[in-house]
């Protein structure tokens, strides 16, 4: 019961120390997303990029394993 009683306590603070809105906590996430990944295509790029030279690579590999 004690432990119930301190994780409810400690639940309840954490609470009222974060009062923001559905809205807000949105916004925030949007504007880190786009910070992160300049916008969904950059990001759409940046693997397309990381999967062509990961293809580039294994091709290089294996044309190296068959010409031996």
């Amino acid at each position: 019961m004690v432990s119930v009683a301190i994780s409810g306590a400690t639940g309840w603070y954490l609470g009222i120390q974060n009062r923001s809105s559905v809205e807000e906590v949105r916004a925030q996430m949007a504007a880190q997303r786009g910070a992160e990944s300049g916008g969904d295509m950059g990001d759409m790029s940046s693997e397309v990029n990381r999967v062509m030279l990961e293809l580039w690579r294994m091709e290089d590999v294996e044309y190296a394993r068959n010409t031996r």
